[in-house]
């Protein structure tokens, strides 16, 4: 069992007199030797670094900057130093030693190992307002895109300050940076030009060093459109569009800007949009989506309107027959999702009456399965059942022999198709002409998936049996058997499901299994019946993982006595421990620190019964980070005190190392 101290008498490890900011960095500063030491005896330079990274840090908060490249300068490996150096920059920046975080950032040798470091100055600088120094930052990039996207968004912060002149010559420093870029060094060239051209156009004052801009090319002008059209300034967005000189281009940029309109509820300007486009194809499909969002957005009248509108539209048309084949499959889906199943039926069939129009094979076998699949969710079997031998017909007419799995993914959907109509024999002649072995096996495991998602636990086991290699036979068992459970589940029979559930030998399985029917009473609220199915899964770590997650969800919802409850019925005094921790960090985050102080005064410090000292430094310091987060820095450095004490029962090694650049680094939190 676990003592709980009384608050008034836990004995206090150090001195109670407050220490101040600088007492804290001393502590940190008084561990930095045992740090290095343990990293100095580390023969792997990946665990060397990381704790030389405590201690740069350590250093940088301190002040002590001129101990900090000797430590860079003992690491071999150039990769490692880098992301050393990388680190640095990064604790520069925390403490805002922008100047020494710019010179740590030149000292890498090869920029393309930490290009994201110019980025971290640059915005360090921007935050300041200091447009020239960040500007000197961006132009040191040796990558491109950093350069570019950095000018850029200095520019837009210097012009929104009011210095236009500044950002004006930032934006003609970028420009001829993007417009230099090659396909080897990025494929969003377009996008990066697109971005200085609306930066440009915001600033509002014509330049001569921008005229390229005057008619920057298509892929530019579409790159720009999402700016305007996502903000909902849809008319400028629209005179972009307009500046497109591929009609197509121009088309599928309109429909794109009159999806953001809908997509926002402003179906009529989306409809004002979709009707300027001149190709009627790409217009039928704008007005499609329209009336799929207006749908989903409860506004049933605007999509029934819509789609009629398509009607008349198809009407007065004259479309190539693959083109109706995929408008009428579109207005099939739509018209199905609004439940009007006599007019998703119709189009289904004139659809399937054109799909030989469709000259790819392989494209022609992908839409009748998609066909299938639609027939299938309206509930037509017998139209389902009719296309599947058209499929099997058109794939014996295909050579296989650059792609043969894509025969066998095929083989599978359709068989999955025939078992969900209860056609089981001809299912299972299907997988078995799957010629390779081990792709047969995959098909068979697929159908005994199948079988257990729609409750048919018996066939699915038997498939499960035809399956020759054994460990895909294993995985399956496994996984048909926690399918089936889960279809239990989804049908509310627990009872069904957790003697299911107890029938599985795989310690693991079998956890997977109960959890998932413990979660199923979590999504209800029904906490008590959960913590039933918890408290009988094997393993008692994942125990203590199910009930620390109800005490999440009580604390969340801030029924922190039920959640203090819950951990009090945790017999494992460690366990006990983090969950209390885990409590009262809720506390503190809800910004009640009071009560989050009073729960952790509540732990006795000196009576933490692990059997590892690395267990009982791991509490100690989650205690301590959790005084912190309640602003209660005094308690943080008694506990880091008695964590220093219980580190000394560690052997010098990288655990302990690890341990106490811990502890370092939370006085040098308590000290900011």
């Amino acid at each position: 069992m676990m003592a709980w101290a009384n608050p008034s008498n836990v004995p206090s490890i150090i001195s109670q007199q407050t220490q101040t900011q600088g007492d804290y960095k001393k502590q940190a500063l008084a561990i930095v030797p045992q740090i290095i030491e343990a990293a100095n005896k580390e023969e792997d330079e990946y665990t060397k670094t990381s704790l030389l990274q405590s201690v740069t840090r350590v250093y940088i908060a301190s002040g002590e900057y001129d101990k900090v490249l000797p430590l860079v300068n003992s690491i071999k490996d150039e990769q490692i130093k880098s992301g050393l150096l990388g680190s640095i920059v990064s604790q520069y920046i925390e403490f805002n030693q922008l100047e020494r975080a710019t010179q740590t950032a030149k000292a890498i040798i090869n920029q393309d190992d930490q290009p994201w470091v110019f980025s971290a100055i640059a915005e360090a600088y921007i935050n300041e307002g200091e447009y020239d120094k960040a500007a000197a930052i961006a132009n040191g990039a040796k990558n491109k895109n950093i350069k570019v996207s950095l000018l850029t968004n200095i520019a837009t912060k210097a012009a929104e300050s009011g210095q236009k002149k500044k950002a004006l010559d930032l934006l003609a420093s970028a420009l001829p940076v993007a417009q230099s870029m090659t396909s080897e060094e990025t494929t969003e060239k377009p996008y990066f030009i697109a971005e200085i051209a609306l930066a440009y156009e915001k600033i509002g004052q014509s330049d001569s060093r921008f005229n390229a801009l005057n008619n920057p090319g298509d892929d530019v002008l579409v790159n720009m459109i999402p700016s305007y059209a996502g903000m909902e300034e849809y008319d400028k967005a629209i005179a972009i569009a307009n500046r497109i000189q591929s009609r197509e281009t121009k088309a599928s940029a309109l429909r794109e800007i009159s999806g953001y309109a809908a997509g926002n509820g402003k179906y009529q300007k989306a409809r004002e949009i979709v009707n300027q486009i001149e190709d009627k194809t790409i217009k039928i499909y704008g007005l499609i989506n329209i009336a799929d969002i207006a749908w989903n957005g409860d506004k049933k009248e605007e999509a029934k309107a819509m789609l009629s509108e398509v009607k008349e539209i198809i009407k007065t048309t004259q479309l190539e027959d693959k083109s109706k084949v995929y408008i009428f499959t579109s207005m099939a889906t739509s018209y199905r999702q609004m439940g009007q199943k006599e007019e998703a039926l119709a189009y289904l069939s004139e659809s399937l009456n054109l799909v030989k129009s469709i000259e790819d094979k392989s494209e022609q076998i992908q839409t009748l399965l998609d066909m299938a699949a639609q027939y299938q969710e309206i509930g037509e079997k017998d139209q389902q059942l009719a296309i599947l031998p058209q499929i099997l017909d058109l794939i014996k007419t295909i050579n296989f022999s650059e792609d043969p799995y894509i025969k066998s993914l095929w083989l599978s959907s359709i068989a999955r198709q025939y078992i969900k109509n209860g056609q089981d024999e001809q299912a299972l002649t299907v997988i078995n002409s799957i010629e390779n072995p081990e792709e047969r096996d995959q098909g068979l495991y697929d159908i005994a998936v199948e079988y257990a998602m729609n409750g048919q636990y018996n066939r699915a086991i038997e498939t499960v049996k035809k399956i020759k290699s054994e460990e895909l036979r294993t995985i399956a068992r496994n996984l048909v058997t926690t399918t089936y459970i889960s279809s239990l589940v989804e049908k509310g029979q627990y009872d069904k499901a957790i003697q299911e559930a107890n029938k599985i030998t795989e310690i693991d399985f079998k956890t997977n299994a109960l959890n998932m029917i413990a979660y199923s009473y979590i999504e209800k609220e029904e906490y008590a019946q959960a913590l039933q199915i918890i408290n009988t899964i094997p393993n008692p770590q994942d125990r203590i993982d199910g009930i620390n997650y109800i005490i999440f969800l009580y604390s969340n919802s801030e029924k922190y006595d039920k959640a203090i409850e819950l951990a009090n019925t945790i017999t494992d005094q460690p366990a006990k421990i983090s969950a209390i921790i885990s409590i009262a960090s809720t506390y503190a985050y809800n910004e009640k620190p009071n009560e989050a102080i009073k729960l952790l005064n509540t732990i006795d410090i000196n009576n933490i019964n692990t059997n590892e000292p690395t267990q009982t430094l791991s509490i100690l310091t989650n205690i301590a980070s959790t005084y912190t987060q309640a602003n209660a820095k005094q308690k943080t450095a008694e506990i880091l005190a008695k964590a220093i004490q219980i580190s000394n029962q560690i052997p010098n090694s990288p655990d302990k190392g690890y341990a106490l650049s811990r502890i370092a680094e939370q006085y040098i939190e308590i000290s900011k």
